[in-house]
């Protein structure tokens, strides 16, 4: 081969490479915007961007619940006409009947003996406290009702909790007694209360308040309000 032919050679090869190269670059990219759709490492990445949180149960280091139309129903108030205390234990339904039986009959509401029997029985749970934050009208009554109510295993609510403040006056007192018994911080606390303005009160000392405004709880609130705790945000 001559210089010219040997140089034209040499071109037609260079442009082949380019060419060739080019659309491995094309095929490339292509790959790239359609790997990410199914790539579990997007989305690990898409996780940190968006702050999605670990579904990983955390929990709180107490769990404190009001007792008058959040833990059992009626109100002890309610009671004033037919008689309250001492009551009298049905253990076929789980049910307490004032007056001796002759009175009208408390209940536990909601899914209170499934939240309470899940505080005491699963593992992730060991380490937190049960505490009571109770105001209401007639607190002999509503010690006795603890001590009558049975959970799981026959142990009653008494059993189970353990640390007690039933008594008039501002929710944030019970909770800084709360701390102070139990050396629990409140913002470390979770408060499920029926009365907004006890949640309103409650929440100014940093604990995670969950309104359950139709009186009763259910075991979803307890692991929303688990997360919540942990993660610093207050849900009302």
């Amino acid at each position: 081969l001559n210089l010219i032919d040997r140089s034209f050679l040499v071109i037609v090869i260079v442009v082949f490479a380019c060419w060739w190269c080019l659309i491995r670059m094309l095929l490339l990219r292509n790959c790239l915007q359609a790997f990410p759709r199914h790539s579990s490492l997007h989305g690990l990445k898409v996780n940190r961007n968006l702050n999605i949180r670990s579904t990983t149960m955390a929990t709180p280091k107490m769990v404190v619940f009001d007792l008058d139309n959040c833990v059992w129903f009626p109100e002890m108030y309610h009671l004033w006409g037919s008689g309250g205390a001492p009551f009298k234990y049905n253990a076929a339904d789980n049910t307490c009947i004032a007056n001796n039986g002759r009175g009208e009959t408390v209940y536990l509401l909601g899914d209170v003996r499934k939240v309470w029997t899940r505080l005491v029985t699963e593992p992730e749970f060991a380490d937190v406290k049960i505490g009571i934050a109770s105001s209401c009208d007639e607190p002999s009554w509503a010690r006795q009702l603890l001590t009558m109510f049975e959970i799981v295993d026959g142990k009653t609510l008494r059993d189970l909790v353990h640390h007690v403040q039933i008594h008039k006056g501002s929710k944030k007192t019970h909770f800084r007694q709360l701390s102070e018994e139990s050396g629990i911080a409140t913002s470390d606390m979770i408060f499920f209360d029926d009365q907004s303005y006890n949640i309103q009160e409650v929440k100014q000392l940093g604990v995670t308040c969950v309104l359950t405004p139709d009186g009763t709880i259910h075991t979803n609130l307890l692991s929303q309000g688990c997360s919540e705790c942990v993660h610093n945000d207050k849900i009302y």
